[in-house]
């Protein structure tokens, strides 16, 4: 991979997460579907039964900050009850306007900080 050489969607994730996805076939995804089609109750198609069922779950921009934040703190917490974090271990969050994934997280166990980035661009 860092040699430039291409591979395989299967051979990278086996490299980088010791998994491959299994084998999937038109007939699984349409179970999948009628599943979701069944758990989502209510009136419309499916793509608008999902939509409205997501926008349940959307934090406004002037908030994702603020509900990261309370979850980082929540997390915290609750790790403690298990584990000694070390001394002036922080969590660092950007947020991010112009970016199409939700979020990643790059831990820097040196500096005992994990960096991460929020984006705020909405999903199309």
């Amino acid at each position: 991979m860092l040699s430039g050489n291409k591979q395989s969607f299967d051979d990278e994730s086996k490299a980088l997460y010791d998994v491959v996805a299994p084998p999937m076939s038109e007939s699984d995804f349409t179970s999948f579907v009628s599943e979701i089609d069944a758990a989502l109750k209510g009136e419309g198609s499916l793509q608008s039964r999902y939509s409205a069922f997501k926008e349940k779950f959307k934090i406004p921009k002037d908030k994702i900050y603020q509900a990261v934040t309370a979850a980082i703190a929540k997390c915290r917490e609750r790790t403690k009850q298990f584990v000694d974090l070390p001394e002036g271990e922080t969590v660092k969050i950007e947020l991010v306007h112009d970016m199409p994934w939700n979020a990643y997280n790059q831990a820097l166990i040196w500096q005992s900080l994990s960096s991460g980035a929020v984006s705020t661009l909405e999903a199309q």
